[in-house]
């Protein structure tokens, strides 16, 4: 799942979805479209720092079970992710439809367990290669993912997710001027052994600061909150961040993010309670040139 949100953060970030908030000056306003252009070649790096901490309480019976694994009351997990992608666009045909090849070039992890640095299998996304097709710069479908190596499983929740999230994070031709704010919320699943995934949304505020020649700076605030149209009353969590984005009004995507987020989590299950803390630090960037 590590690997799967990684591979994710890398298309969700380069766009956003907005409700616009009213601002005085009017002739200010610039459009803050986003899509994905035929005929370039997207260079993308992706790096996610995190640390989480989860103690144990409850059921004394359960603790004890848990520190004869060797964990002690609590596990702290560090982790060190990066990954490097390349996609090429094709040109445009009379549909506006043209194809896009993604392919990951670099994907590594760095995991400490309690401070003992553990091994670590290959990514299954080392090397692979995703075949599709964008339509009108907005809509991407994943035609074919090629790799003996890797299950059907894998490969189909990486396809829908990729296509859902664009879907979700391409922003319209929406104007805003400086010191104006505009809202996204995009849901986020934790998975948790032995029980359902949480089921989150992030809300992110962001707020135009300023515009420089094409580049157009915008400050990150977020907020998190579970998913109430489902039953996970066994569930607390909430959570907070701050970061930046800079987009590129000429290329029409983002080319700069950061983003640390720090969540608060209580599971219970079965006599088990797990307080869970989170703190993450995303940057993501992305060159964008045109095709030789």
């Amino acid at each position: 799942m590590r690997i799967l949100v990684l591979a994710l953060l890398a298309v969700i970030v380069l766009s956003f979805p907005a409700c616009r908030s009213a601002a005085p000056d009017q002739a200010a306003k610039i459009s803050l479209l986003t899509r994905f252009l035929p005929q370039k070649v997207y260079h993308t790096t992706v790096e996610i720092n995190s640390t989480s901490t989860i103690e144990f309480g409850g059921d004394e019976e359960i603790i004890e079970r848990i520190k004869a694994l060797g964990s002690g009351s609590g596990v702290e997990t560090e982790a060190m992710q990066t990954l490097k992608t390349i996609s090429y666009t094709g040109a445009a045909d009379q549909t506006g439809i043209f194809p896009v090849t993604m392919v990951y070039e670099d994907v590594t992890t760095v995991q400490k367990v309690n401070g003992a640095e553990q091994d670590s299998n290959p990514s299954p996304l080392q090397g692979m290669k995703l075949y599709g097709r964008i339509k009108d710069g907005r809509e991407m479908k994943i035609d074919s993912i090629p790799g003996d190596g890797i299950s059907e499983q894998f490969k189909n929740t990486l396809k829908t997710s990729i296509e859902a999230s664009t879907a979700q994070t391409l922003l319209p031709d929406t104007l805003l001027g400086i010191g104006e704010s505009f809202s996204q919320e995009v849901p986020m699943s934790i998975p948790i052994g032995g029980a359902q995934p949480v089921q989150l949304f992030v809300n992110t505020k962001r707020t135009l600061t300023k515009v420089e020649g094409d580049l157009a700076y915008f400050d990150l605030v977020q907020s998190v909150r579970l998913d109430m149209s489902m039953d996970q009353g066994n569930v607390q969590a909430s959570g907070q961040g701050t970061g930046y984005a800079i987009q590129d009004l000429k290329k029409l995507n983002v080319v700069d993010y950061m983003g640390e987020l720090a969540i608060d989590m209580v599971l219970q299950i079965n006599g088990l309670e797990m307080n869970t803390k989170v703190v993450s630090i995303s940057r993501v960037r992305s060159e964008i040139a045109d095709r030789d």
